[in-house]
């Protein structure tokens, strides 16, 4: 459900400030998740939902320094909740960066963290994510769901919860797909996957949950239920 914290920031002090960036860690409570995207124009950040579960609203980063604030969160999964391919999973979080911190959008590995190119999830698709514990991984997407999708490879682990999942675009750019929520188990095959909300959810659930009233729970998505069910997945937070 959306959660609404009153945002107090410091005035700019320090221009040697904390860097802020996608893929990093960031701590709130006590959970530890990877920092999913940055718009260094704006000073705002986006990761997991579940992330903020625990938080009274500061975000800290590894070395224990306040970089920014909980603005607004939506989860509506619970860890071992088990999922279909029907279910609309919410699970977002964004954060107000303190005017003192620096900014950039480059990614762990030097790849520049982009928006605005339009790349949907689709199955066969080649993307890759960066997060704090399992470092980068890429694999394909296997299976888009109800504005979440499936990745094989390196499954995610405790800790990669918000990396950023993204398509390589041209040499050293990346556009952002999705963001990393956490796994799913198949009950048939016992195979384990990372699972992201798209891009365009996250975004979306973002909106609506600003326009509302912050004690208002997401609204939930809707879309066609297919022929043939798949089988339910266990579901586990990153």
């Amino acid at each position: 459900m959306a959660a609404l914290a009153a945002v107090t920031l410091a005035p700019s002090a320090l221009a040697d400030g904390p860097l802020v960036f996608p893929g990093m860690e960031i701590i709130q409570g006590t959970q530890s998740c990877t920092l999913g995207f940055v718009d260094p124009d704006a000073r705002f950040g986006l990761t997991a939902g579940h992330c903020a579960m625990d938080t009274d609203g500061p975000v800290y980063d590894s070395a224990g320094n306040v970089i920014g604030v909980l603005v607004i969160a939506g989860s509506n999964l619970r860890d071992g909740d088990r999922i279909d391919g029907t279910k609309y999973v919410i699970d977002y979080e964004a954060i107000k960066f303190r005017n003192d911190v620096a900014i950039n959008d480059i990614l762990p590995n030097g790849i520049r963290l982009e928006r605005g190119s339009g790349i949907q999830p689709h199955t066969g698709l080649p993307v890759c994510r960066n997060g704090v514990t399992t470092g980068e991984s890429c694999g394909t997407v296997t299976t888009v769901n109800n504005g979440w999708f499936e990745i094989d490879g390196l499954p995610a682990d405790h800790g990669d919860s918000g990396s950023p999942v993204y398509a390589i675009t041209s040499p050293g750019h990346g556009a952002i797909v999705g963001i990393a929520r956490g796994t799913t188990r198949s009950v048939e095959t016992g195979v384990v996957q990372t699972t992201a909300i798209s891009w365009s959810t996250v975004v979306n659930q973002l909106r609506e949950d600003l326009e509302k009233a912050p004690d208002a729970p997401p609204p939930p998505g809707h879309s066609p239920a297919p022929t043939t069910l798949p089988a339910p997945e266990d579901a586990t937070f990153a």
